[in-house]
């Protein structure tokens, strides 16, 4: 799979799963308001702790080649492995932006999910209840 496929499948993995929990959420006589913030948050804050955490990781990585453990890489410490460390760290790939601009779109996919899924049902229901065998 390439990238652009695998997010796709990504993508089409966690919309049925945000589908799956407003219907069990809504049950349970959850109102949308409530599952709309909630899902928004929590898909806000998922691409955040990913992102701290591979942080993390590569600070760790990192501290493999401070040979007199200063905190500080001199030049017979810098190698091309930790060049490209310090590259992979540097670069976030449009994180800074998702901080700050990415709740709106989280809160934007849950509205459009949690409107699919109450016109599905509003459409579906009548239907599913006058089907005859």
């Amino acid at each position: 799979l390439n990238t652009r496929e695998s997010n796709m499948y990504f993508l089409i993995g966690l919309s049925s799963l945000l589908l799956l929990c407003i219907f069990w959420l809504r049950k349970k006589k959850i109102s949308y308001f409530k599952i709309i913030f909630f899902s928004s948050v929590i898909l806000y804050l998922i691409p955040i702790l990913a992102f701290q955490y591979e942080s993390y990781m590569i600070k760790q990585e990192m501290e493999k080649y401070d040979i007199n453990k200063d905190g500080f890489f001199s030049k017979d410490e810098m190698t091309y492995e930790l060049e490209e460390l310090e590259n992979n760290l540097i670069n976030d790939s449009g994180f800074g932006i998702f901080v700050f601009f990415g709740y709106p779109f989280c809160l934007l996919y849950t509205i459009i999910l949690a409107l699919i899924f109450h016109i599905g049902k509003k459409l579906l229901m009548p239907l599913l209840i006058n089907f005859k065998l």
